[in-house]
């Protein structure tokens, strides 16, 4: 919500210089910078910097907690959200 509310202020601030205006994420930020950019209907941003995420919930999960894996497949129905961040990086 904070995201989607920073693209509102960007939009319709007259303050900003909308040609000058990079999306930056880190870590968790950067899911959530992909998961933004997924989501927009035109382009706002100049450009885009990810830095140190993670490719998925899933993946994530593993390196977090190992014993999970035993419940292979069983993951992606238990975890509410995937944060696919491959699928969305094209």
């Amino acid at each position: 919500m904070d995201a989607q509310a920073i693209v509102k202020f960007i939009k319709t601030s007259p303050k900003v210089n909308k040609d000058r205006v990079f999306l930056i994420g880190k870590s968790l930020g950067g899911a959530v910078a992909l998961n933004l950019l997924s989501t927009l209907k035109e382009p706002i941003f100049k450009g885009v910097v990810i830095e140190s995420t993670f490719t998925n919930v899933i993946d994530m999960a593993d390196i977090l907690f190992p014993f999970l894996k035993v419940i292979g497949p069983l993951k992606k129905y238990v975890l509410k959200i995937s944060w696919d961040n491959m699928r969305l990086v094209k």
